[in-house]
Protein backbone atom coordinates (compact mmCIF):
# COMPACT_ATOMS: atom_id res chain seq x y z
CA UNK A 1 0.00 0.00 0.00
CA UNK A 2 1.43 3.35 -1.03
CA UNK A 3 1.82 5.81 1.81
CA UNK A 4 1.85 3.23 4.56
CA UNK A 5 3.62 4.23 7.79
CA UNK A 6 6.50 1.82 7.11
CA UNK A 7 7.29 3.45 3.76
CA UNK A 8 7.23 6.97 5.23
CA UNK A 9 9.82 6.19 7.90
CA UNK A 10 13.39 7.31 7.40
CA UNK A 11 15.88 4.48 7.45
CA UNK A 12 18.86 4.48 9.84
CA UNK A 13 21.18 4.66 6.82
CA UNK A 14 19.49 7.86 5.67
CA UNK A 15 19.79 9.35 9.17
CA UNK A 16 23.49 8.45 9.21
CA UNK A 17 24.05 10.05 5.82
CA UNK A 18 22.23 13.20 6.93
CA UNK A 19 24.30 13.35 10.13
CA UNK A 20 27.59 13.01 8.25
CA UNK A 21 26.62 15.67 5.69
CA UNK A 22 25.47 18.03 8.42
CA UNK A 23 28.64 17.49 10.41
CA UNK A 24 30.81 18.08 7.34
CA UNK A 25 28.99 21.32 6.51
CA UNK A 26 29.30 22.47 10.11
CA UNK A 27 33.03 21.74 10.15
CA UNK A 28 33.59 23.72 6.95
CA UNK A 29 31.79 26.75 8.32
CA UNK A 30 33.41 26.38 11.74
CA UNK A 31 36.99 26.23 10.48
CA UNK A 32 36.54 29.12 8.06
CA UNK A 33 35.01 31.17 10.88
CA UNK A 34 37.96 30.34 13.16
CA UNK A 35 40.45 31.49 10.52
CA UNK A 36 38.48 34.68 9.88
CA UNK A 37 38.15 35.54 13.58
CA UNK A 38 41.86 34.85 14.16
CA UNK A 39 42.88 37.13 11.30
CA UNK A 40 43.89 40.02 13.59
CA UNK A 41 46.02 37.72 15.73
CA UNK A 42 47.60 36.17 12.64
CA UNK A 43 48.45 39.61 11.27
CA UNK A 44 49.99 40.66 14.59
CA UNK A 45 51.94 37.42 14.88
CA UNK A 46 53.52 37.85 11.46
CA UNK A 47 53.78 41.66 11.86
CA UNK A 48 51.94 42.02 8.56
CA UNK A 49 49.34 44.59 7.56
CA UNK A 50 45.76 43.37 7.67
CA UNK A 51 45.43 43.52 3.88
CA UNK A 52 48.36 41.14 3.49
CA UNK A 53 47.08 38.79 6.18
CA UNK A 54 43.72 38.56 4.43
CA UNK A 55 45.46 36.53 1.73
CA UNK A 56 45.84 33.79 4.35
CA UNK A 57 42.07 33.51 4.62
CA UNK A 58 41.70 33.66 0.84
CA UNK A 59 44.25 30.88 0.38
CA UNK A 60 42.63 28.76 3.07
CA UNK A 61 39.16 29.10 1.56
CA UNK A 62 40.48 28.37 -1.96
CA UNK A 63 42.20 25.23 -0.66
CA UNK A 64 38.98 24.23 1.08
CA UNK A 65 37.00 24.75 -2.13
CA UNK A 66 39.55 22.77 -4.15
CA UNK A 67 39.14 19.81 -1.79
CA UNK A 68 35.40 19.45 -2.53
CA UNK A 69 35.81 17.63 -5.87
CA UNK A 70 38.86 15.75 -4.56
CA UNK A 71 36.91 14.42 -1.58
CA UNK A 72 34.08 13.34 -3.90
CA UNK A 73 36.56 11.42 -6.04
CA UNK A 74 38.19 9.89 -2.95
CA UNK A 75 34.81 8.86 -1.59
CA UNK A 76 33.88 7.09 -4.82
CA UNK A 77 37.29 5.43 -4.97
CA UNK A 78 37.05 4.32 -1.34
CA UNK A 79 33.77 2.54 -2.06
CA UNK A 80 35.77 -0.10 -3.91
CA UNK A 81 37.88 -0.81 -0.79
CA UNK A 82 36.20 -2.54 2.16
CA UNK A 83 36.21 -0.34 5.26
CA UNK A 84 34.90 -1.71 8.59
CA UNK A 85 34.36 1.82 9.95
CA UNK A 86 31.91 2.62 7.14
CA UNK A 87 29.77 -0.39 8.05
CA UNK A 88 29.47 0.94 11.59
CA UNK A 89 28.24 4.28 10.23
CA UNK A 90 31.43 6.24 10.90
CA UNK A 91 33.04 8.15 8.09
CA UNK A 92 36.85 7.97 8.13
CA UNK A 93 37.12 11.36 6.41
CA UNK A 94 34.94 13.13 8.98
CA UNK A 95 36.86 11.47 11.81
CA UNK A 96 40.15 12.56 10.28
CA UNK A 97 38.84 16.11 9.89
CA UNK A 98 37.81 16.24 13.57
CA UNK A 99 41.25 15.01 14.60
CA UNK A 100 42.87 17.70 12.43
CA UNK A 101 40.68 20.46 13.85
CA UNK A 102 41.39 19.33 17.41
CA UNK A 103 45.11 19.10 16.72
CA UNK A 104 45.23 22.67 15.33
CA UNK A 105 43.23 24.13 18.22
CA UNK A 106 45.22 25.96 20.89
Amino acid sequence: MIGSPDEDRLTPALWGTAAILTLGGFLSMFTSTVVTVALGTIAAGFRAPLGTAQWIVTGYLLALAAMVPVSGWASRSADRVPCPARRRGKSPSVTTRWIGVAWCSP
